[in-house]
């Protein structure tokens, strides 16, 4: 597929499955810009592709960031054509011990980020796709990880209500991609080793590891985020879910 004429913007697009996006696209010729807090992995992908793919460093749960950010994305290529709301993040922790610094960023991070990410974008929007990174645990929402199936769920609802409006204002669709569990992405970075063995521990104790099945490469992932994208115009992918094939 080429995308040569196409430009998309990554939420989140320095690390796993972002990162993993943004190469897929620059690989079928679209220009794409990350924006993300730190460059992580896009030193690489801007040497091979120096034409192509950019970063803005950008802090989403700043609304005046991401304003600073789109007006520079207008600039830099005149709109938007794909937008990727892939940036998340989780603190496991059980209900008593959530205090309000950790309910705060992920309510921040997990969906007014990407809000105001989808309001600034859509103001140059024409004919564009949307694409929101929801995860199987809105149906099967983890120990320990209650408040992030929360979110993603307030934010596939949020979507449902404003897709007629994003259609009838620039003929844009929104498709909710809901991902399984995936093999080298940085979701859990930032957990302290105990966290992450208390989480685990809960998550296969109530069945969970099992249920997600074998790990997904963020790669193939990405592959078919782009996929998606490209679904021919009379059409739309409204909810798809991309689960491991050995899930149940």
């Amino acid at each position: 597929m080429d995308l040569a004429d196409k430009r998309a913007v990554v939420v989140g697009g320095s690390k796993g499955l972002g990162l993993d996006t943004v190469a897929a696209l620059a690989r079928h010729g679209c220009r794409v810009v990350s924006l993300a807090r730190s460059e992580g992995g896009l030193a690489t992908l801007r040497t091979q592709y120096p034409e192509l793919v950019d970063q803005i460093e950008t802090d989403i749960a700043n609304p005046d960031s991401v304003r600073q950010a789109f007006a520079a994305i207008q600039k830099k290529m005149g709109g938007v054509d794909y937008l990727i709301l892939n940036a998340a993040l989780a603190v496991p922790s059980k209900l008593a011990k959530l205090n309000d610094a950790d309910i705060r960023v992920q309510l921040d991070v997990n969906m007014a980020g990407p809000i105001y990410c989808l309001r600034e974008a859509a103001t140059s929007m024409q004919n564009g796709t949307i694409v929101f990174i929801s995860s199987e645990s809105i149906n099967y929402p983890f120990p320990m990880l209650h408040l992030y199936g929360a979110v993603k769920a307030g934010m596939e609802t949020f979507l449902r209500g404003v897709r007629s409006e994003l259609y009838h204002t620039g003929k844009n669709r929104v498709i909710t991609f809901r991902a399984g569990s995936m093999g080298g992405t940085a979701f859990s970075d930032a957990w302290s080793e105990s966290i992450r063995n208390e989480f685990f521990q809960a998550a296969a104790e109530a069945g969970h590891i099992g249920k997600s099945g074998t790990p997904m490469p963020t790669d193939a992932v990405a592959e078919a985020i782009v996929q998606v994208l490209t679904t021919p115009p009379s059409a739309n992918i409204e909810v798809i879910e991309y689960r491991s094939v050995d899930a149940h």
